[in-house]
């Protein structure tokens, strides 16, 4: 038994399944349950990020899940070859990593500063009163960024859990 290996696949899947499963969630149920309720669901949203570590739980996630693919890939590649790469099963494997890694970094250079910018103009609201018209229109840009950013996650994330699932069986 490969200890190693044993540890890097529980916090792979572990954190993937969060990080996935609160995707998911987010884009499917809460920003379209958000946008349903106009004003008061903006409202909904300053809520989320100050009462609940959503934002530094789904950076972690991201992180471990990619940190740990990354490792159990490049072991992988270590232990057979190169040439496996090539196989149907290596293709598709190498074609998910490559999703993951690409929706990590989605969330690293958009999501995150998308997500940290809303977060300034929501303190900023609860400071000085109602937000300005410019600051509403950031707001609605940021936030229309925020859900086409976390679609093609999203879908980045599908696609990769789906190599993973079955490069095994290909």
């Amino acid at each position: 038994m490969d200890l190693y290996v044993v540890l890097l696949r529980l916090v792979h899947i572990f954190a993937g399944m969060f990080w996935v499963g609160a995707g998911v969630f987010m884009i499917g149920f809460v920003l379209p349950t958000v946008r349903a309720l106009g004003t008061d669901g903006r409202a909904f949203m300053p809520g989320l990020v100050k009462y609940t570590r959503y934002t530094l739980a789904m950076p972690v996630a991201s992180l471990l899940t990619t940190l740990a693919g990354v490792l159990l890939y490049l072991r992988i590649v270590e232990r057979v070859s190169t040439a496996w790469i090539t196989t149907p099963g290596g293709l598709v494997l190498t074609i998910g990593s490559i999703a993951g890694i690409a929706a990590f970094l989605i969330g690293v250079v958009v999501m995150g500063p998308t997500t940290k910018r809303m977060e300034m103009l929501a303190q900023e609201a609860e400071k000085h009163g109602p937000p300005s018209a410019e600051q509403t229109a950031e707001l609605r840009k940021l936030q229309v960024r925020y859900g086409r950013m976390g679609i093609y996650t999203l879908v980045l994330m599908l696609i990769s859990l789906a190599g993973m699932a079955i490069a095994r069986y290909i």
